[in-house]
């Protein structure tokens, strides 16, 4: 029981099937909060265009581009308690990240 609420239970938890998902490239986030104060977050990927030809040919091709598209990988809505959780994660897993590659941030 929890000491914060004695009617309150702690169960544990478990990820099923994670290393069933393929592992795919997030490269694109945004946030943005709404007038309710719920917090989203959009992960996806964007990929370099295609571009043949001379470098004059490739720049022509790039100019007249309208746009790069971004694949949207999903979109998720969190508390703002939520987002702390995971800025605490990411903030681990960057100083994870330093101490195994030797990088100082």
């Amino acid at each position: 029981m929890s000491d914060d609420n004695p009617e309150s239970i702690e169960l544990r938890t478990l990820w099923i099937g994670i290393d069933e998902l393929d592992v795919t490239l997030a490269n694109q986030f945004a946030t943005q909060v709404d007038h309710n104060g719920e917090i989203f977050l959009t992960i996806g990927q964007i990929s370099p265009p295609l571009l043949i030809g001379t470098p004059e040919q490739q720049r022509d091709q790039a100019r007249n581009l309208g746009y790069v598209p971004i694949r949207p990988l999903g979109r998720y809505t969190m508390t703002r308690q939520q987002l702390d959780e995971l800025r605490t994660l990411l903030d681990a897993a960057a100083a994870n990240h330093d101490h195994i590659t030797g990088r100082n941030g």
